[in-house]
């Protein structure tokens, strides 16, 4: 695994302060509330492509998410 502990800081900076609709996830019917501190998968990977490699983005990603930081 190639997993970089500067880039895994970079993806929680990125969500921190920021906020996803739940009706963005779950649907026009959902009326729960926004998620805080959160970002949708692909804008992460968007801005990350820029700056790093693939499979070091890939395996930064499954470590958080593995870890609880992602969902």
């Amino acid at each position: 695994m190639a997993i970089s502990e500067k880039l895994c800081w970079e993806v929680l900076r990125c969500c921190k302060g920021q906020k996803v609709s739940a009706k963005w996830l779950k649907g026009e019917h959902c009326n729960d509330p926004s998620l805080e501190n959160a970002l949708p998968l692909f804008v992460l990977e968007r801005d990350l492509v820029l700056r790093h490699a693939k499979q070091q983005i890939e395996d930064s990603l499954y470590f958080l998410e593995k870890r609880g930081y992602l969902h």
